[in-house]
């Protein structure tokens, strides 16, 4: 199982007719796009805590990279928590019922996606995922082998 099993979900979901299987291709790509960018931590020896906390480590990890594309995209998976959260929990929100919105939460997901698996592990890499590293370990206080 990985965070691209939720991906295909969603898209699954997204071509429903629904309401629940709108706000669910929501949730599931927002996971989607979580799920790939704790994998891209984790392949760099950090240990995420389990835990609703896992989602805000993530994003202030992430925030440290240096690289403006990957920055971008965090803030893209903040936007994204944001909808899933009210996909999920504010059913009086009717946007989260309709199509585009599934659609577009798919969209933005890909792009958070592609965008971290750019970054996986590459020589040329090192140095921005040193600066992961160290910020993980020195300020979160997480583990890091």
């Amino acid at each position: 199982m990985s965070g691209d099993d939720f991906y295909e979900l969603a898209s699954k979901l997204s071509s429903g007719q629904t309401p629940a299987e709108m706000r669910s291709a929501i949730s599931r790509a927002y996971y989607s796009a979580f799920h790939n960018a704790s994998e891209l931590l984790e392949s760099i020896g950090i240990t995420l805590p389990k835990g609703p906390e896992c989602h805000t480590k993530v994003r202030q990890i992430l925030d440290q990279s240096g690289d403006s594309e990957l920055t971008t995209a965090n803030s893209k998976l903040y936007d994204l928590r944001r909808d899933r959260n009210d996909a999920d929990y504010k059913l009086s929100l009717e946007k989260f019922d309709k199509k585009p919105c599934a659609i577009a939460n798919l969209r933005i997901a890909s792009d958070i996606i592609a965008c971290i698996k750019a970054r996986l592990p590459k020589p040329e890499r090192t140095e921005m995922h040193d600066a992961l590293r160290k910020y993980a370990k020195d300020c979160l206080r997480l583990t890091v082998t």
